[in-house]
């Protein structure tokens, strides 16, 4: 796969199963629909997600935006993890894989201090969702309802509604989340830069 930029809009040549190539020159929505398409049929999915990696393991933090996801990336850098994304990742087979993009766009430069010169794709050890208390609050959550959230998590990250009926895309959505659903998740609040991760079992 490669990406392009011609006038500022992105140009995505791609070779698939069933597609030779196919270019979209006009729209930047349209060359995320493809990539996202493209990502999908592979099996990949973004999440909207902070990820970090403490003592070789994986813990990403879910949460809209405003959550705490940026400050909480920060606080784990300072702290010496490995920062892989504050704001959106890959995931694959139980496998974290840092996005090609991420939220240092103009106006918010100071995000790109958060991020490690070395970005490896790690295994997710641990999934929080996470919002802001006073106090400490950690409950781990039942496979039924970490189910319920990374379907909606998925859903409301990849446009996928126009693609209902392809095999193949809803076949790798329920093979991912049954992977995911496995993995020890929680849902957390606490105070803003709380070393969160360092209360949560893997």
């Amino acid at each position: 796969m490669r990406i392009t930029l011609s006038r500022g809009y992105p140009r995505v040549r791609a070779v698939d199963d069933k597609l030779v190539e196919m270019t979209y020159g006009d729209s930047f929505t349209k060359g995320l629909l493809w990539l996202h398409h493209l990502l999908l049929s592979r099996g990949m999915f973004f999440l909207h997600s902070a990820a970090i990696s403490v003592d070789g393991k994986g813990f990403l933090f879910l949460g809209p935006s405003g959550s705490g996801k940026t400050t909480l990336a920060r606080a784990a850098k300072r702290l010496g993890a490995t920062v892989l994304s504050d704001e959106k990742i890959l995931v694959k087979g139980g496998v974290v894989y840092p996005a090609f993009f991420t939220s240092g766009r103009k106006g918010y430069e100071h995000v790109n201090k958060v991020f490690s010169q070395r970005k490896r794709p790690l295994n997710i050890n641990c999934i929080t969702w996470i919002g802001k208390g006073r106090d400490v609050k950690i409950r781990r959550l039942p496979r039924h309802e970490a189910l319920s959230k990374l379907m909606n998590s998925i859903l409301n990250t990849n446009p996928i509604a126009e693609l209902r009926s392809n095999y193949r895309i809803l076949s790798n959505i329920a093979e991912e989340m049954d992977t995911l659903s496995r993995i020890p998740s929680y849902y957390a609040e606490y105070p803003k830069h709380y070393p969160v991760w360092r209360h949560l079992s893997v």
